[in-house]
């Protein structure tokens, strides 16, 4: 629920590239196809994408466990 949550918040680029790469069937090449990015650009993307991600979450579930 907070992940879904927090991907719309993305901005519309970084939730595209997500959608794009988490795709049933897609990959990684696929995603730097469609986007017309080198392999590993679009791999740094996801990086610095999921661990913004995993932040959010983190800090949601800390507060929600804290009751705030």
């Amino acid at each position: 629920e907070a992940l879904s949550h927090f991907i719309q918040k993305l901005a519309p680029h970084d939730r595209e590239l997500i959608q794009e790469r988490y795709a049933p069937g897609s990959s990684g090449k696929a995603a730097a196809e469609y986007f017309d990015r080198p392999l590993n650009s679009v791999y740094q993307s996801l990086g610095r994408i999921r661990r913004a991600l995993m932040d959010c979450v983190e800090r949601y579930l800390t507060a929600a466990e804290a009751g705030l």
